[in-house]
Protein backbone atom coordinates (compact mmCIF):
# COMPACT_ATOMS: atom_id res chain seq x y z
CA UNK A 1 0.00 0.00 0.00
CA UNK A 2 0.88 3.28 -0.72
CA UNK A 3 2.53 5.51 2.16
CA UNK A 4 0.43 8.38 3.59
CA UNK A 5 1.44 11.29 5.52
CA UNK A 6 -0.06 12.34 8.74
CA UNK A 7 -0.34 15.91 9.31
CA UNK A 8 0.12 17.21 13.35
CA UNK A 9 -3.35 18.15 13.88
CA UNK A 10 -4.41 21.34 15.50
CA UNK A 11 -7.29 19.81 17.17
CA UNK A 12 -10.60 18.78 15.86
CA UNK A 13 -12.31 21.85 15.39
CA UNK A 14 -15.11 19.93 17.42
CA UNK A 15 -15.93 22.85 20.09
CA UNK A 16 -12.12 24.31 19.91
CA UNK A 17 -10.60 27.16 18.00
CA UNK A 18 -6.86 28.08 16.63
CA UNK A 19 -5.32 31.19 15.80
CA UNK A 20 -4.63 31.81 12.41
CA UNK A 21 -11.57 29.66 -4.54
CA UNK A 22 -11.38 28.45 -11.19
CA UNK A 23 -14.16 28.67 -13.67
CA UNK A 24 -16.61 31.59 -13.62
CA UNK A 25 -17.24 34.97 -14.39
CA UNK A 26 -14.79 37.90 -13.10
CA UNK A 27 -17.43 38.96 -10.96
CA UNK A 28 -19.69 36.54 -7.85
CA UNK A 29 -23.16 38.19 -7.23
CA UNK A 30 -25.13 37.00 -4.41
CA UNK A 31 -27.46 35.26 -6.91
CA UNK A 32 -24.47 33.15 -7.75
CA UNK A 33 -23.20 32.36 -4.45
CA UNK A 34 -26.83 31.42 -2.63
CA UNK A 35 -27.32 29.30 -5.75
CA UNK A 36 -24.42 27.06 -4.61
CA UNK A 37 -25.62 26.26 -1.28
CA UNK A 38 -27.08 22.82 -0.55
CA UNK A 39 -30.81 23.39 0.19
CA UNK A 40 -32.57 25.32 -2.08
CA UNK A 41 -34.91 26.85 -0.36
CA UNK A 42 -32.46 28.70 1.93
CA UNK A 43 -30.26 29.11 -1.14
CA UNK A 44 -32.85 31.29 -2.78
CA UNK A 45 -34.66 33.76 -0.70
CA UNK A 46 -32.76 36.13 2.19
CA UNK A 47 -34.74 37.74 4.75
CA UNK A 48 -34.80 41.29 6.37
CA UNK A 49 -33.84 41.49 9.37
CA UNK A 50 -30.50 40.67 11.59
CA UNK A 51 -32.38 38.30 14.25
CA UNK A 52 -34.46 35.17 13.86
CA UNK A 53 -37.57 35.38 12.59
CA UNK A 54 -40.29 32.27 12.31
CA UNK A 55 -41.92 33.70 9.11
CA UNK A 56 -38.80 34.96 6.88
CA UNK A 57 -39.73 37.78 4.39
CA UNK A 58 -37.77 37.42 1.08
CA UNK A 59 -35.60 39.83 0.01
CA UNK A 60 -32.65 38.61 -2.54
CA UNK A 61 -35.41 37.12 -4.51
CA UNK A 62 -38.94 38.46 -3.64
CA UNK A 63 -40.24 37.00 -7.20
CA UNK A 64 -39.48 33.49 -8.83
CA UNK A 65 -37.25 34.48 -11.23
CA UNK A 66 -36.15 37.62 -11.08
CA UNK A 67 -32.78 37.38 -10.65
CA UNK A 68 -31.83 40.74 -8.63
CA UNK A 69 -28.55 41.15 -7.76
CA UNK A 70 -28.46 42.37 -4.24
CA UNK A 71 -24.68 42.55 -4.14
CA UNK A 72 -21.37 42.07 -6.38
CA UNK A 73 -18.05 41.62 -5.32
CA UNK A 74 -15.06 41.83 -8.28
CA UNK A 75 -12.15 39.45 -8.17
CA UNK A 76 -9.64 39.03 -10.64
CA UNK A 77 -8.81 35.92 -12.40
CA UNK A 78 -10.64 32.73 -12.83
CA UNK A 79 -12.58 30.79 -9.70
CA UNK A 80 -14.73 28.80 -9.08
CA UNK A 81 -18.00 28.75 -6.33
CA UNK A 82 -18.42 25.66 -3.85
CA UNK A 83 -20.82 25.27 -0.79
CA UNK A 84 -18.75 26.13 2.26
CA UNK A 85 -21.32 23.54 4.65
CA UNK A 86 -22.67 25.92 6.96
CA UNK A 87 -25.68 26.94 5.28
CA UNK A 88 -24.62 30.51 4.89
CA UNK A 89 -20.90 30.87 2.98
CA UNK A 90 -19.62 29.74 -0.05
CA UNK A 91 -16.02 29.19 -0.71
CA UNK A 92 -14.68 31.30 -3.44
CA UNK A 93 -12.10 29.21 -4.93
CA UNK A 94 -9.20 31.46 -6.22
CA UNK A 95 -5.07 32.21 -6.56
CA UNK A 96 -4.84 32.92 -2.93
CA UNK A 97 -6.72 29.66 -1.68
CA UNK A 98 -10.27 29.73 -0.97
CA UNK A 99 -11.74 32.68 0.02
CA UNK A 100 -15.00 32.81 2.05
CA UNK A 101 -18.15 34.81 0.23
CA UNK A 102 -21.41 35.51 2.62
CA UNK A 103 -24.52 34.97 1.10
CA UNK A 104 -26.19 37.23 3.55
CA UNK A 105 -28.98 34.05 4.00
CA UNK A 106 -29.15 31.37 6.77
CA UNK A 107 -31.67 29.09 8.57
CA UNK A 108 -31.21 27.00 11.64
CA UNK A 109 -33.26 24.34 12.84
CA UNK A 110 -35.48 25.60 16.22
CA UNK A 111 -37.90 23.09 17.34
CA UNK A 112 -40.14 22.03 15.14
CA UNK A 113 -39.70 25.42 13.37
CA UNK A 114 -36.83 27.10 11.40
CA UNK A 115 -35.34 30.73 11.90
CA UNK A 116 -34.25 32.56 9.55
CA UNK A 117 -31.43 34.77 9.46
CA UNK A 118 -29.76 37.99 7.32
CA UNK A 119 -26.90 39.50 7.41
CA UNK A 120 -24.82 41.74 5.11
CA UNK A 121 -23.69 39.63 1.70
CA UNK A 122 -19.90 40.23 0.53
CA UNK A 123 -16.13 38.65 1.16
CA UNK A 124 -15.86 37.65 4.62
CA UNK A 125 -11.44 38.04 4.43
CA UNK A 126 -11.45 34.76 5.77
CA UNK A 127 -8.77 32.87 3.24
CA UNK A 128 -7.76 29.07 3.51
CA UNK A 129 -4.29 28.99 1.86
CA UNK A 130 -4.00 26.47 -0.59
CA UNK A 131 -1.32 25.61 -3.30
CA UNK A 132 -3.79 25.80 -6.56
CA UNK A 133 -6.76 25.15 -4.40
CA UNK A 134 -9.29 22.77 -5.42
CA UNK A 135 -12.17 20.63 -4.21
CA UNK A 136 -14.30 21.44 -1.46
CA UNK A 137 -16.47 18.62 -0.11
CA UNK A 138 -18.82 18.53 2.61
CA UNK A 139 -20.02 15.60 4.45
CA UNK A 140 -21.53 14.48 7.94
CA UNK A 141 -21.10 18.22 9.14
CA UNK A 142 -17.43 18.57 8.28
CA UNK A 143 -15.88 20.61 5.23
CA UNK A 144 -12.64 19.45 3.47
CA UNK A 145 -10.10 20.77 1.47
CA UNK A 146 -8.09 19.59 -0.95
CA UNK A 147 -5.60 21.46 -2.65
CA UNK A 148 -3.72 20.01 -6.10
CA UNK A 149 -0.55 21.26 -5.85
CA UNK A 150 0.64 20.49 -2.63
CA UNK A 151 -1.93 17.27 -1.80
CA UNK A 152 -2.91 18.82 1.81
CA UNK A 153 -6.43 18.18 2.91
CA UNK A 154 -7.85 20.00 5.52
CA UNK A 155 -10.95 19.52 7.40
CA UNK A 156 -13.11 21.80 9.89
CA UNK A 157 -16.15 20.84 11.43
CA UNK A 158 -18.78 23.18 8.83
CA UNK A 159 -20.60 24.86 11.61
CA UNK A 160 -17.56 26.69 12.95
CA UNK A 161 -17.27 28.73 10.13
CA UNK A 162 -19.90 31.22 11.35
CA UNK A 163 -17.79 32.36 13.80
CA UNK A 164 -14.58 32.49 11.32
CA UNK A 165 -12.40 35.82 11.50
CA UNK A 166 -8.92 36.93 9.59
CA UNK A 167 -7.87 36.21 12.70
CA UNK A 168 -9.55 33.36 14.40
CA UNK A 169 -9.98 30.60 12.09
CA UNK A 170 -11.53 26.98 12.65
CA UNK A 171 -9.23 24.57 13.90
CA UNK A 172 -8.48 21.99 11.30
CA UNK A 173 -7.51 18.44 10.95
CA UNK A 174 -4.55 18.07 8.43
CA UNK A 175 -3.31 15.36 6.26
CA UNK A 176 -1.29 14.71 2.97
CA UNK A 177 -1.64 12.69 0.11
CA UNK A 178 1.74 10.20 -0.88
CA UNK A 179 2.03 13.31 -3.91
CA UNK A 180 0.31 16.19 -5.75
CA UNK A 181 -2.33 15.55 -7.83
CA UNK A 182 -5.81 16.62 -8.69
CA UNK A 183 -7.60 14.94 -6.47
CA UNK A 184 -10.69 14.94 -3.81
CA UNK A 185 -11.23 14.25 0.39
CA UNK A 186 -13.80 13.64 2.76
CA UNK A 187 -14.01 12.72 6.27
CA UNK A 188 -16.23 9.73 6.95
CA UNK A 189 -18.57 9.50 9.91
CA UNK A 190 -16.28 7.75 12.01
CA UNK A 191 -13.59 10.22 11.47
CA UNK A 192 -11.31 8.63 8.80
CA UNK A 193 -10.08 10.15 5.51
CA UNK A 194 -11.60 8.90 2.14
CA UNK A 195 -9.14 10.31 -0.65
CA UNK A 196 -7.74 9.68 -3.95
CA UNK A 197 -3.89 8.67 -4.22
CA UNK A 198 -2.35 9.81 -7.94
CA UNK A 199 0.37 12.12 -9.48
CA UNK A 200 0.04 14.74 -12.02
CA UNK A 201 -0.57 12.04 -14.67
CA UNK A 202 -3.15 9.56 -12.78
CA UNK A 203 -5.30 9.79 -9.87
CA UNK A 204 -6.49 6.00 -9.78
CA UNK A 205 -6.31 5.12 -6.38
CA UNK A 206 -8.80 5.68 -3.34
CA UNK A 207 -7.76 5.39 0.45
CA UNK A 208 -10.11 5.04 3.31
CA UNK A 209 -6.90 6.11 6.03
CA UNK A 210 -7.25 5.99 9.89
CA UNK A 211 -6.54 9.94 10.87
CA UNK A 212 -4.94 9.23 13.96
CA UNK A 213 -2.56 6.47 13.07
CA UNK A 214 -2.35 7.02 9.13
CA UNK A 215 -3.21 3.37 8.53
CA UNK A 216 -4.31 2.50 5.04
CA UNK A 217 -8.00 1.13 6.24
CA UNK A 218 -8.91 0.04 2.55
CA UNK A 219 -7.61 0.46 -1.00
CA UNK A 220 -8.84 0.13 -4.44
CA UNK A 221 -6.64 1.09 -7.61
CA UNK A 222 -9.97 0.69 -9.91
CA UNK A 223 -10.84 4.45 -8.87
CA UNK A 224 -11.25 5.56 -12.48
CA UNK A 225 -9.96 8.84 -12.44
CA UNK A 226 -11.70 8.94 -8.44
CA UNK A 227 -13.18 12.15 -8.21
CA UNK A 228 -15.22 11.79 -11.24
CA UNK A 229 -17.22 9.13 -9.82
CA UNK A 230 -18.27 10.57 -6.67
CA UNK A 231 -21.49 9.24 -4.89
CA UNK A 232 -24.82 10.94 -4.87
CA UNK A 233 -25.70 13.08 -1.98
CA UNK A 234 -27.55 11.88 0.78
CA UNK A 235 -28.49 12.07 4.32
CA UNK A 236 -25.56 13.40 5.43
CA UNK A 237 -23.66 13.63 2.72
CA UNK A 238 -24.18 17.29 0.74
CA UNK A 239 -22.00 16.64 -1.90
CA UNK A 240 -19.18 18.47 -3.82
CA UNK A 241 -17.88 20.64 -6.66
CA UNK A 242 -16.89 19.35 -9.67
Amino acid sequence: MRPFSQGMPQGRGRGRWGAGARRAASTVTATLAAATLAAAAVALTAWSGGTGSASPTPSLAPAPGSGEVVTEQALSGFKRLANAGNGKDVMVVTGHGWEVFNAGIQAKAHGDHVHSYASEPGMTGVTFPGGHAGHVVTHHGQTTLFADGTGRIQTFESAHLDKATRDLMPVMEESTTSAPHHGVALELADGSLLTTQGTEESRDTVQVVDRASGEVRAETDDGHEGHDHGAEPSEGHEGHDH
